[in-house]
């Protein structure tokens, strides 16, 4: 595969007196790759997309047929089968691309609301604020970062060192690379990680992983307090083990919220007149 504008005479590549022919689209450790798009990876993000979409109504055809399962037993469940699907390849392919990216986020967003039962044009914030899932693009970032760390430390003479080592003299002659996207989506999204990305600092994934909630948590803040519609939750208040009420809260780390621990029932009403049902929720 060749990307980029292509030379003017093709060169041709033999292996053991074979002509190897070239292609527009094929497979990258695992991920789908097309030289014709302006995102090369684009086919892996819509195929996740798809996944992650059939493992959701999987998920939800679940809950339904056990009559409703708790927040945390679903949520559970999405770090075990959504999850996966919607971090696949992220060590390979940062998102610089926000449209490619787009399609998994609205993935997510669609499942939260779903199981959390709350129309198309609900806040974004509190989807995640509220039941401790990460936005996937904080989530991808972070196990990218993690990536790095294992880069970082394998030994020369691994093929993924002398990648790793090419990418970085590519990132130091200020060239496109795998580094630079990193460096560039860590910019947009945790800045306070850009010394680690140069290799000024050592950290490990415990620290990567505290930086990036620290983030998450900024982000949501603000989103959550600059909102005229959520009011609510900013003013939410909870007891503490002696009973003392504390004061609302001024960071919002994602974390799943006391109040969607309280268990739902469900029951089906039947109109004996016209045999005609629906499901009462409370």
């Amino acid at each position: 595969m060749i990307f980029g504008p292509l030379p003017k005479h093709l060169p041709s590549i033999h292996i053991d007196n074979v002509l190897v022919p070239y292609v527009q689209k094929g497979k990258y450790l695992g991920a789908f790759a097309r030289s014709t798009d302006a995102d090369i990876f684009l086919a892996t993000y819509l195929a996740q997309a798809r996944k992650s979409r059939c493992a959701g109504a999987q998920l939800g055809s679940v809950s339904d047929c056990m009559g409703g399962l708790p927040l945390n037993h679903i949520f559970l469940l999405y770090k075990a089968r959504v999850d996966p699907l919607l971090t696949f390849a992220c060590e390979i392919t940062p998102d610089i691309c926000p449209p490619s990216l787009a399609h998994l986020e609205k993935v997510q967003r669609q499942i939260l609301r779903c199981r959390l039962s709350l129309p198309k044009s609900s806040s974004l914030a509190p989807l995640f604020s509220e039941t401790g899932i990460w936005p996937i693009n904080f989530r991808r970032l972070s196990l990218c970062l993690r990536y790095l760390i294992f880069l970082c430390r394998l030994a020369p003479e691994q093929l993924a060192a002398a990648a790793y080592d090419d990418s970085c003299m590519l990132f130091q002659s200020r060239m496109p690379c795998w580094l630079s996207d990193v460096y560039a989506v860590t910019e947009l999204l945790v800045p306070s990680l850009l010394p680690f990305v140069r290799g000024e600092v050592e950290l490990e994934s415990q620290d990567i992983q505290a930086f990036v909630e620290h983030a998450v948590s900024l982000h949501l803040t603000d989103t959550i307090q600059s909102s005229a519609k959520l009011g609510l939750v900013r003013s939410l208040r909870w007891r503490a083990v002696n009973g003392a009420l504390g004061p609302p809260r001024d960071l919002f780390v994602p974390s799943l919220q006391p109040y969607l621990l309280i268990p739902l029932w469900r029951t089906v009403l039947v109109n004996n007149r016209t045999g005609k049902k629906w499901s009462v929720q409370w």
